[in-house]
């Protein structure tokens, strides 16, 4: 499997780019420095 079906399948599944998803990560203040911030647990991200 090439490195490209990763982002095709999130983009099947969500209908979001991975930019998108990362923007959207950005904005609730899952990221800090592109990096999951301090204290953020898998169930924040998944919410």
């Amino acid at each position: 499997m090439s490195f490209q079906a990763y982002p095709d399948t999130i983009k099947a599944k969500t209908g979001k780019t991975p930019d998108q998803l990362r923007q959207l990560a950005e904005t609730r203040g899952l990221l800090e420095d592109r990096k999951v911030a301090k204290g953020v647990k898998a169930g924040d991200v998944v919410a």
